[in-house]
């Protein structure tokens, strides 16, 4: 490992990431966890990312990553330990036996003593007879065996006491090893618990991903749908000012009427009645009644037919948007319960443009 800093280039290789882009999203993203002591371990100067050994150190927890050299070490440590133990066991195991036998060898010295002793002690009893040079000799054979069995004894006890702290060197070393033994086994769990939970995230990364792509699709789709709206909203728009033009060259033909009917009445009685010119007649004022009675029917009937477009076009919008919504809870009925809990935002919004339509053309 270096012992200098490291570059987005190098760290970008080391985890094989494809671009430094990929890489600085991902310590972005787990910056608090890098820099977790309040040290800036990793650190950015004007685009340009740069890491120390505790960054380094962070990042390979994160991603799971061992170097070849140290795992390799750990394994050939692992065998040795392992060696060392089957080694240590066997020697234990022949201490044993050794002591097993040297227990049976003074079990059978002290069964001779006992023999001879009882025989001495049947000779000084039913054979006091015999020569007293056999009995001296038989008792000088009773005292060597006796020495012979109290020398055996202590070298019993020395063997003892020498195999006994033997064995509890060997049973020390063999607990150091096993702990030795657990604490690699603790390390190995911890590094498959990091590279478990380092998979679920990316997992959990993964799901993430294609659940926003499916929003991106709904909300694609919600744009479609309210730009089709617009389209009819527009279309709308123009009929109605079709509409409007229509409406408006009508009364503009009536005024123009009016105005020729008025212009028609004035030249008559100026030609028939010079002298009353100031003065109204009937005539003249029947007429314009008669006028402005044919122009405010015409303005009803103008506004009637307005009135009337727009009824039919509201009741088409409404028709519409009561199919829409009878779709749409065919399809809140068709999915499972779960999905019923909550609207989708897809749904939300669409319901919310369909009342700022509605609000719009004057239905709620």
């Amino acid at each position: 490992m270096k012992s200098t800093g490291y570059s987005a280039s190098d760290l970008r290789k080391r985890y094989g990431f494809e671009t430094d882009k990929d890489l600085s999203s991902f310590v972005k993203e787990n910056l608090e966890a890098i820099n977790f002591d309040g040290v800036q371990h990793a650190k950015t100067f004007r685009g340009t990312w740069s890491f120390d050994e505790t960054a380094v150190r962070v990042l390979d927890q994160l991603l799971g990553y061992q170097d070849e050299e140290a795992k390799q070490k750990a394994e050939e440590r692992m065998k040795l330990l392992e060696s060392e133990n089957q080694s240590l066991s066997g020697q234990v195991e022949k201490l044993k036996e050794t002591l097993q036998a040297s227990q049976a060898a003074n079990e059978k010295s002290m069964r001779d003593f006992h023999e001879l002793q009882d025989r001495f002690i049947a000779l000084q009893d039913g054979q006091k007879t015999v020569n007293a040079t056999l009995l001296q000799k038989h008792q000088l054979r009773a005292e060597a065996a006796e020495k012979k069995a109290g020398r055996l004894q202590e070298k019993l006890d020395q063997e003892s006491v020498q195999y006994g702290k033997q064995v509890k060197e060997l049973e020390d070393r063999i607990e150091e090893l096993q702990k030795k033994l657990e604490e690699n086994h603790n390390l190995m769990e911890q590094k498959m618990k990091a590279e478990f939970e380092v998979l679920e995230a990316r997992q959990n990364e993964d799901k993430i991903y294609k659940k926003l792509h499916g929003h991106e699709t709904e909300i694609q789709s919600l744009k479609n749908h309210v730009a089709e709206l617009k389209e009819e909203r527009e279309a709308s728009e123009q009929a109605l000012q079709n509409l409007r033009q229509t409406i408006l060259g009508s009364v503009n033909a009536l005024e123009n009427v009016r105005e020729s009917l008025v212009h028609a009445a004035g030249d008559g009685s100026e030609e028939t009645l010079p002298e009353k010119a100031a003065e109204p007649s009937a005539s003249s004022v029947s007429s314009e009644a008669l006028k402005e009675q044919q122009q405010r029917e015409a303005s009803r009937r103008v506004k009637s037919d307005l009135a009337s477009a727009q009824h039919v076009y509201r009741q088409q919008l409404v028709e519409k948007l009561r199919k829409e919504q009878a779709e749409k809870a065919k399809e809140e009925k068709a999915e499972p319960a779960s999905g019923n809990a909550s609207d989708t935002p897809k749904e939300k919004a669409k319901g919310s443009f369909f009342h700022r339509a509605a609000s719009f053309f004057g239905f709620m």
